[in-house]
């Protein structure tokens, strides 16, 4: 009976379905969803009775008092309901060709009313079903109640529930019955004997029982009126739910020993039959998913089993992860190469999986005998590996990576030095000591054949066998410090010295032959004419791309009143970005536009990060935390009225235009889009100004033309090179791209190079791509070695990432990639890295500092592209995207970056303790509200030197496992926590902690044990928060003397502040906010002072939080030796301007937000002699003069003056100001914008004819 009933429900939804869709009053939408909801549970109960209807004895005496109780009658009153309702829905539904029947929301009423009462007798007969035996069920019924049951937990997760604890336990009730279901099928595989059947037998019964129960759980939480309410506005409904869920948790975990026994016995039956069943079930094509969905199940216990840390002996814990990377190939290798698993191969992996999980759950048990067994089960599943792939790594190198292994020694020397002089292990100090003298004789031999040792087979075998050792010796500390090096901790070294003192004698026995082999190379030849890479190469050069940039220019600027597309249009490499790019800085074509905005969109389209993007253009870092539609709305909003030129770069599709149309409002003002991409047809015809304008490739003439100005920079290119280098430049075939990738690879290189750039680009005869890419194939093998890393790095972002130079120079310190240097910092000598890089051409600077030097960069997509393939060949990192890929990843390497959603990464159980580096970034379109507790990636990570997953939201609790992390140097997270906890003391390596958080953050008194921390970056949301330092016995704590810069901090007493500096005498950036109280009296000079001590002090960004807005006299005292300083919100007199004109060394000078307050500011003679620029935003100033005209501002190079709208006056000596180069006016009153007109007509008479200026949204009066 229950089977019929079932027939009539599928059928009452599916017309529910129908009539929700047409139901013209959204608010009666809910009375359908109530209903559906209902439905469904009811379809729950009705398939766990179908067993029980066989059984006499439940049924029940109909002609007994209990009659309206039995089984049997309960049903025939439930079949009479549902088939009437459903016959009456049915009816309406075929009525909707005429149209929408309101009546049908009183029958809808009366169905839910029919089924609410049954809902106590329902409830009782769920009790009744917890105490009866289940032992008679079949798998194909167990398997329907799981799949209903499941469906009634995601309908639970499509409603508003807004308790994200209930949200993530149902999630997880809904993912552990998903994967206890795939043990159903997998034992179905079998085929097996009575006393086998027995002990499936337990197994179905421990599951149906789970189900069954969580089937009661939805059925007393269903949906009714006043529970949606309740789940919108309340909290009542879902009222002891958690506790419920908590409960069925447990029954399916293995923590329980009995529990454990049930899986156990299972898979020992499973493991006995001699066969699989193929033909049962239909499971012929079926077998290898059936297997992958049951290794995930094992996966999954193994992974709760590594966070529970319950006490396992030391040599299980590496064992058992080779095991959790043996399942995760296994899995790897039914999904991708099933026609190798064959009948052969596949009975042997059915039963090594059994093994698998009897051991696991045997290890939920501290089961001493399992030790032997899981040595054995390793081996048959590495003997599967090289049956399946033929071939399987014998080394550990395989997981080094193969560029700059020079630079790998030179770290790994460093942490066994740190080592050596860590009193916190206790291990053979003579032996490590030992090793690290080896290991230094080792790496000066690398450093003498590093040349020579891909030339000969000799030296390369030596060269191997020197990494291996290496290796190893990293091995070795990783287990010292992660407690797994066993009983005796000097075992590794005895074997590792031992195999040392054998590669000796083998070396010596060859040594004489090599030194007569090595010849001396020839001399390195560079030309005299060629600049030296350096910091002066940031000027973008444009040949052949002048004749482009005319007429686009005249197409935005004149021309039709209506909304214009511009589309440029050409193959990649060819110049589009950088032709936007010229009109978009154009001086004209700013003036022309009110607003000016850029976004890059790349082939995996995201509204969201578009529009945040295009407003961040417009106002700067304010709606982080909208989600996608309010951010096109606000948008839409800010252009509406106003003439705006958006560039849209690298669009790939039609359906990106389309998703933004909306945002983009056409207010016939002349506002106009500028595309750029590879294909023709991605915006509407009828917005097109014009065809798209096609790019052409540059002549052979135009090439060489612009070979010599990024190799020459305006010096005659050599009589000697001229040929060769017309030849060099026709083999570019008109890509800009590559001519100006070759050019970075011939600077500062001997001839002999140049002949063979030469050779390489004529040899072969391939498309422009392939010759790009050839092209930069050939640069890449050119460049010193240590640069190969931080050049590859680049491929870990996303596509089209805007990187900050200051968070990537940390990354490759953090990573290892750069070298010390006993004349500069580690960060001066990154930085010198990446102008290197920039010289060559293979990284574009997208944002400038104040006074030169690059704030952000990014890289060609051909680039990001090469930087992705080329480190993975060379074991740089590794990248997942997606669930699939992180769900098979099982693979050993040493950085991991992830692309997918924090919900993906939570349900892949990642588990790979040898990552050193892991790095996340989030592909969900939308704000990530929902936070993710990250102890499982801190517990499964331990060894991890870099950890950045600012993308990922922690809510507002710091997990207190960051303590075993204890070889992290580079931590950058973002939550809304409002402490860090005391542990983070105990990372001792720890150089980088960046804190994204929208609270107020206190920092732990253990902050001052962090010796080696050099940056402290506490960032916040736009309304001001920050971090507090820790302020308790400040007299006896130490000093961070590595700390150089420091941002965020909150100073919340005058007397403290310089107390509080005083721990970091070696500061070099500071940016921090004063509050002000109200016990602060406003008639006494309060003094800003910093302190003497912090002589190397070079940048410090100070604002005011004055809620009260109470005048407060201020006295600042300021290092001599500040190179910047940035104001905002002391509202101080100008004539207190002086003081920070008399600082000598200053160069960049910011006075935003009421930095100072009144109407004239008139400078002393001889003030900010060494300023190069000056930026004063949002203030009230009116008259700005000068004493003198000769000698104010001799090296001021920029000057921004923005939304100062009383400003009517400004110094004559800005006209005789020779250094002078930009002027910059925005929201001002146009009398401004006649003056700097004016002084750019004297520059120009001087001679100055460079000047430029840029004046936008100016007002009629002051």
């Amino acid at each position: 009976m229950a089977s019929s009933i079932i027939t009539f429900l599928h059928s009452a939804m599916y017309d529910l379905a129908s009539l929700q869709d047409k139901c013209p009053d959204d608010l009666k939408q809910s009375e359908f969803v109530i209903l559906r909801h209902r439905l469904r549970n009811l379809k729950t109960f009705l398939l766990c009775t179908r067993k029980l209807g066989r059984d006499v004895h439940l049924q029940g005496d109909e002609t007994s008092d209990n009659k309206d109780r039995s089984l049997a009658s309960l049903l025939v009153r439930i079949k009479e309901a549902v088939s009437r309702n459903a016959q009456k829905i049915h009816t309406y539904r075929l009525s909707l060709e005429i149209g929408f029947c309101m009546d049908v929301i009183d029958e809808v009423d009366k169905f839910q009313a029919d089924i609410e009462s049954f809902d106590e007798v329902i409830n009782e007969w769920y009790i009744t079903f917890s105490d009866y035996s289940w032992q008679s069920t079949s798998p194909a019924e167990v398997l329907d109640i799981i799949d209903s049951v499941q469906d009634n937990l995601a309908e639970f997760l499509i409603m508003p529930i807004h308790n994200d604890f209930v949200v993530n336990q149902i999630e997880d009730l809904g993912e552990k019955i998903k994967l206890l279901r795939s043990f159903i099928p997998f034992a179905v595989l079998a085929v097996l004997t009575s006393a086998e059947h027995r002990q499936l037998g337990d197994l179905l019964a421990h599951i149906e029982a789970v189900v069954t129960e969580t089937a009661h759980l939805t059925a007393q939480h269903t949906l009714t009126k006043s529970y949606l309410f309740e789940m919108v506005f309340g909290e009542k409904w879902w009222k002891g739910m958690p506790e419920e869920i908590s409960l069925l948790l447990q029954r399916i975990k293995p923590i329980d020993r009995r529990v454990c026994e049930i899986y156990i016995q299972a898979l020992v039956s499973l493991k006995l039959s001699k066969q699989l069943d193929i033909g049962n079930l239909g499971l012929n094509d079926n077998t290898g998913i059936i297997m992958m969905d049951f290794i995930d199940f094992l996966l999954f216990v193994l992974w709760e089993l590594l966070q529970l840390d319950v006490g396992l002996a030391v040599s299980w814990k590496d064992q058992m992860q080779e095991l959790a990377e043996g399942l995760r190939y296994l899995r790897t290798s039914l999904k991708n190469q099933q026609n190798k698993f064959n009948e052969s191969i596949r009975e042997p992996t059915r039963v090594l999986i059994c093994d698998a999980g009897i051991i696991i759950f045997s290890l939920y048990q501290n089961d001493v005998k399992v030790d032997h067994e899981l040595t054995n089960l390793l081996g048959k599943i590495k003997l599967l590996r090289e049956e399946v792939d033929e071939k399987v790594p014998e080394t550990s190198t395989f997981n080094l990576p193969k560029t700059n292994q020079l630079g790998f020694i030179d770290f790994l020397l460093e942490n066994l030095m740190e080592l050596i002089n860590d009193e916190a292990y206790s291990f053979s100090w003579s032996q490590v000591q030992a090793i690290h003298g080896e290991l230094v004789c080792l790496r000066s031999f690398l450093g003498e054949i590093v040349e020579f040792h891909d030339e000969q087979e000799q030296l390369r075998v030596l060269w191997d066998r020197i990494m291996e050792i290496a290796c190893r010796v990293e091995l070795a500390i990783e287990q010292l410090v992660l407690g797994h090096a066993g009983d005796s901790l000097s075992a590794p070294f005895d074997s590792i010295i031992n195999d040392i003192s054998i590669f000796k004698a083998d070396f010596s026995k060859i040594l004489p032959g090599i030194k007569k082999d090595i010849k001396v190379q020839d001399v390195v030849w560079t030309s005299s004419h060629v600049q030296p890479q350096g910091h002066s190469l940031i000027a973008d050069e444009v040949v052949g791309l002048e004749f482009e940039v005319a007429p686009i220019k005249g197409r935005l600027t004149r021309g039709s009143k209506q909304l214009r597309v511009v589309s440029i249009v050409g193959m990649p490499g060819l110049g589009k970005t950088t032709i936007a790019t010229k009109l978009y800085n154009d001086f004209t074509v700013k003036h022309h536009f009110h607003v000016h905005a850029w976004s890059t969109l790349s082939q995996e389209f995201n509204k969201k990060k578009v529009c945040l993007e295009l407003l961040n253009g417009i106002v700067p870092n304010k709606h982080f935390a909208m989600d996608e539609v309010d951010l096109a709305e606000e948008l839409r909003r800010r252009l509406k009225g106003r003439r705006y030129l958006i560039v849209l770069d690298d669009v790939w599709d039609i359906q990106a235009w389309n998703s933004l149309a909306g945002s983009l409002p056409n207010d016939s003002n002349g506002s106009r889009i500028i595309l750029t991409s590879r294909l023709r047809e991605v915006a509407p015809a009828a917005l097109l100004d014009a065809e798209p304008h096609f790019l052409r490739q540059l002549t052979i003439d135009e090439s060489w033309e612009l070979l010599q100005k990024k190799l020459f920079h305006g010096i005659s290119c050599p009589p000697e090179l001229h040929e060769l280098g017309i030849k060099i430049a026709e083999k570019c075939k008109g890509l800009p791209l590559t001519v100006v990738t070759i050019a970075g690879l011939l600077a500062n290189t001997r001839l002999e190079v140049w002949h063979g750039v030469l050779e390489s680009l004529s040899s072969g005869i391939v498309s422009t791509t392939e010759q790009c890419m050839n092209t930069l194939e050939l640069s890449y093998k050119h460049l010193p070695d240590y640069l190969k890393p931080c050049f590859l790095y680049f491929g870990a972002f996303p596509e089209d990432t805007v990187i900050s130079v200051r968070s990537l120079i940390l990354l490759w310190i953090s990573e290892g990639f750069v070298r010390k240097s006993e004349f500069k910092s580690l960060e001066e000598v990154a930085t010198d890295y990446l102008m290197d890089l920039i010289g060559r051409s293979l990284v574009m600077v997208f944002w400038k500092r104040s006074i030169g030097g690059v704030k952000a960069c990014r890289v060609h997509d051909l680039l990001h592209d090469f930087c992705l393939t080329k480190a993975k060949e060379e074991n740089l990192f590794l990248l997942l995207r997606g669930y699939d890929e992180l769900s098979a990843f099982h693979k050993p390497c040493r950085r991991l970056c992830i692309y997918s959603t924090q919900k993906h990464l939570k349900e892949s159980k990642l588990f790979s303790p040898r990552v050193h580096s892991l790095l996340f970034f989030d592909q969900t379109e939308w704000y990530e509200q929902t936070s993710l507790d990250i102890s499982f990636i801190l517990r499964s990570f331990q060894l991890l030197r870099v950890l950045n997953i600012r993308q990922i939201n922690l809510g507002p609790v710091f997990p207190d496992e960051i303590e075993l992390l204890v070889q992290l140097r580079y931590l950058s997270v973002h939550g809304e926590m409002d402490a860090i906890p005391s542990l983070l003391g105990n990372l001792s390596k720890l150089e980088t902690l960046i804190v994204f958080s929208s609270r107020k953050v206190s920092l732990p008194n253990t902050l001052w044990k962090l010796q080696r921390l050099r940056h402290l970056y506490i960032r916040v949301d736009p309304f001001g928060f920050g971090f507090s330092l820790p302020t308790e016995n400040l007299d006896n704590t130490p000093r961070l003397h590595e700390l150089v810069s420091f941002s965020g901090a909150i100073i919340s007493s005058w007397k403290l502040m310089e107390s509080q500096l005083k721990k970091f005498p070696n500061m070099r950036k500071l940016k921090c906010k004063l509050f002000e109280y109200d016990d602060v009296d406003p008639e006494i000079c309060v003094e800003i002072m910093v302190p003497e001590s912090l002589s190397r002090l070079e940048s410090l960004n100070l604002s005011l939080f004055d809620e009260n807005r109470k005048h407060i006299d201020f006295e600042f005292h300021l290092p001599a030796n500040l190179k910047k300083l940035t104001l905002s919100l002391f509202r101080l007199p100008w004539a207190k301007a002086s003081v920070i004109g008399k600082l000598p060394n200053l160069e960049v000078l910011k006075l935003l937000t009421d930095a100072f307050s009144g109407e004239s500011w008139d400078m002393e003679e001889g003030e900010f002699a060494n300023l190069r620029f000056l930026k004063l935003e949002s203030l009230d100033i009116v008259r700005w003069t000068a004493c003198s005209d000769d000698d104010q501002f001799p090296n001021l190079q920029k000057l921004v003056l923005n939304y100062c709208p009383k400003l009517e006056e400004i110094p004559c000596c800005l006209e005789n100001i020779s250094t002078l180069e930009v002027i910059e006016v925005s929201s001002c009153w146009e009398g401004i914008s006649s003056l700097v007109e004016q002084i750019q007509e004297v520059q120009t008479d001087m001679g100055n004819s460079a000047l430029k200026i840029s004046i936008s949204h100016v007002s009629k009066s002051s």
